[in-house]
């Protein structure tokens, strides 16, 4: 998964997940990366991340 910071809003997205991500953004390989970059200033997107605990349920239940 690649890790999206809006800087403009300081919400991370995950590419791919949703629609919200626009412009002023920095790419990153890892969560990790970009909250060590953010700090303590940013937010998950709602959508990004419940769309990627949807995804990981479902790869969990199908095993």
């Amino acid at each position: 998964m690649k890790y999206v910071l809006n800087t403009q809003t300081n919400t991370l997205h995950i590419e791919g997940y949703c629609h919200y991500l626009y412009f002023n953004y920095k790419k990153f390989d890892s969560e990790d990366e970009a909250r060590a970059y953010g700090r303590l200033n940013i937010k998950n997107c709602k959508t990004c991340f419940k769309n990627r605990d949807k995804e990981l349920n479902n790869a969990s239940k199908s095993k």
